[in-house]
């Protein structure tokens, strides 16, 4: 492991600033307007923010996001020729992302023929399209207590992936104000931001971009620096669990590991990122509050400090041993905090109590690699 440190300057800011100076505690903002002018989000964000319970997301359907919401039919009965003129349906066309909504009744999915969808996880109906025509939808994110979707379509103009947004309610889209092309995004955990890694006309790797997701504009630009090895794009992005920490990491071509920037949030804007490689799998670290874990090509399980990019311990097996015998190949950490999975080439997946970081079992079964395990909430 290898550490580049950029010194910061003095008078450092707050986390206060964190997120560019656009407080999500605003009870009106502007942005995200329908065509009819009206604003799309003004009724949802505020110091005492309360979604609605019934939102419409299809011609005939409406999507209840209470505790314990429900799809129920409204009217005529649904179809899906009646309510989804553009769904794709084909043997050859795969699910290239999915995710489960808040409360663990719908999945949203994204794939190469068109915008995302949104099936009944219980009875594996589908409910909804998002609006549009777009394609190459192959990441989405639900962002403000899943009231809003983004995404990354492909711009067949360009050939890039852009930014996209929609009013998770309705299934509209939300006009950009500029059209923001990117190689992947990440929300923060509060939900009120993201944080986008850009990509230029040559689809290489550009500055990262905070993201007021109520506005629908850049708040605050995160300088990408010249890092030998940086030959494409930013293929990893996520934000720390107490919103300081953006990590935007990729395979660096020149050494041979993986290459992560470190940008606290609390530091003043244009304040270059700490560089921290490791021997391992892009994907294979996971943030905490302050605190990261990476799994390496070792077997070995590392805590580091997001701050410094130091190592400051391993979790081990009671007898000391690494926490794998091979290649560590996929991470997660669980919402909460307390459990943390790690799998990899010795086809064991492990589970571990991160209050003591211990190990709690293993699970056996596999034949081959483990190479990508999912947390739950």
């Amino acid at each position: 492991m290898s550490i580049r440190s950029v010194p910061p300057p003095a008078g450092a800011g707050g986390v206060s600033a964190t997120w560019g100076g656009s407080r999500f505690e605003r009870t009106t903002r502007t942005g995200m307007q329908h065509q009819n002018g009206s604003d799309a989000m003004s009724d949802m964000m505020g110091t005492a923010y309360r979604p609605r319970q019934t939102l419409t997301v299809g011609r005939d359907r409406v999507l209840d996001i209470a505790s314990n919401y429900h799809m129920e039919a409204v009217g005529a009965e649904a179809s899906a020729a009646q309510t989804q003129e553009n769904v794709f349906l084909s043997e050859n066309i795969k699910v290239d992302c999915a995710l489960i909504t808040q409360n663990s009744k719908y999945v949203v999915t994204g794939n190469a023929a068109g915008p995302a969808q949104v099936w009944d996880c219980e009875t594996g109906d589908l409910i909804k399209v998002m609006d549009g025509r777009d394609v190459g939808c192959t990441e989405i994110h639900l962002a403000s207590e899943d009231s809003v979707l983004l995404g990354l379509v492909l711009d067949e103009a360009s050939g890039r992936h852009r930014l996209q947004m929609w009013d998770f309610r309705h299934g509209r889209e939300v006009a950009n104000q500029e059209d923001v092309f990117c190689s992947t995004v990440a929300i923060n955990r509060s939900g009120t931001h993201a944080v986008v890694a850009c990509v230029d006309s040559d689809e290489k790797a550009c500055d990262l971009l905070v993201w007021d997701i109520v506005s629908n504009s850049a708040t605050r630009t995160l300088p990408l620096p010249a890092v030998p090895g940086l030959t494409e794009v930013i293929t990893y992005l996520h934000v720390s669990r107490e919103d300081q920490f953006v990590v935007a990491g990729f395979p660096n071509t020149a050494s041979g590991t993986a290459t992560y920037l470190v940008y606290d949030l609390s530091l003043p804007s244009g304040t270059l990122p700490l560089q921290v490689d490791f021997d391992a799998v892009v994907s294979c670290t996971e943030l905490g509050a302050g605190e990261a874990v990476t799994g390496s090509a070792k077997g070995e399980l590392l805590v580091w400090a997001l701050g410094t990019g130091l190592v400051e311990r391993p979790i081990v097996l009671p007898n000391g041993q690494l926490a794998h015998r091979s290649p560590i190949k996929a991470t997660a950490w669980s919402a909460d905090g307390r459990l943390f999975a790690s799998g990899g080439s010795d086809a064991l997946i492990k589970v571990w109590d991160m209050t003591s970081e211990s190990l709690l079992f293993t699970l056996e079964g596999h034949t081959e690699d483990v190479s990508e395990l999912i947390a739950l909430h």
